[in-house]
């Protein structure tokens, strides 16, 4: 009986262990010391999943993600800033995450991993209009 616990107790950590990897494994690695560039790295995003659902083009929900006007309607609509650099107390990464008690954004189809951890290094590097 006593072996049976033994077993049963090495084949949950054993699983648990398998679950944890496989977790930590789907997360993208982004080099936190080469510099995303907003202009050629976060601005896409914008481009690709939020200007294409409608919602933040011009006339639509702020901030207002066209190409000429994003980075200033981040900054001013206080969505980003720059001395944050901790993700987790930057408005947009709450909205994007959908850590504001909010759905994650864009609500049809929330970004990817890869994408959320280039936004997630861009705002450690300063949020950055380069």
């Amino acid at each position: 009986m006593k072996n049976i616990k033994s077993i049963a107790i090495l084949v949950f950590v054993i699983m648990a262990g398998v679950g944890c990897k496989k977790e930590y494994l789907s997360i993208p690695y982004v080099d936190p010391t080469i510099p995303i560039s907003y202009s050629t790295q976060i601005n896409p995003i914008w481009q690709t999943s939020c200007m294409g659902s409608g919602c933040h083009n011009t006339g639509g929900i702020p901030p207002i993600l066209t190409t000429d006007k994003s980075y200033n309607n981040l900054l001013t609509g206080g969505f980003i800033d720059p001395t944050i650099t901790v993700p987790e107390n930057v408005v947009l990464y709450k909205q994007l995450k959908g850590l504001d008690g909010l759905s994650e954004m864009p609500p049809s189809a929330p970004l990817s991993a890869e994408q959320m951890e280039i936004i997630k290094t861009w705002i450690i590097q300063g949020s950055k209009n380069n």
